[in-house]
């Protein structure tokens, strides 16, 4: 929901600079435009697709009577 929110809020903002670029040309607007820009195409492209979200899931395997321990980063036993 978070996610739908700020990409609706950039596209209306992104929208109202270009509008403003057109209405009162200046640096300000260009730099506003531009910035608005690689931001949306710095959303789009860190957007994880749900199949590749999946495959980092952990698994593990254990014998008879052995203790399993399983840890996202290192571990000192």
């Amino acid at each position: 929901m978070l996610k739908i929110i700020l990409l609706t809020s950039n596209i209306i903002a992104l929208m109202a600079s270009i509008l403003w670029m057109i209405f009162d040309f200046g640096y300000e607007p260009v730099i506003s435009t531009l910035v608005l820009i690689a931001g949306l195409v710095g959303f789009i492209k860190t957007e994880t697709p749900k199949e590749e979200r999946a495959k980092t899931a952990q698994n593990q395997r254990g014998g008879n009577n052995s203790k399993n321990y399983q840890a996202g980063r290192d571990i000192k036993l």
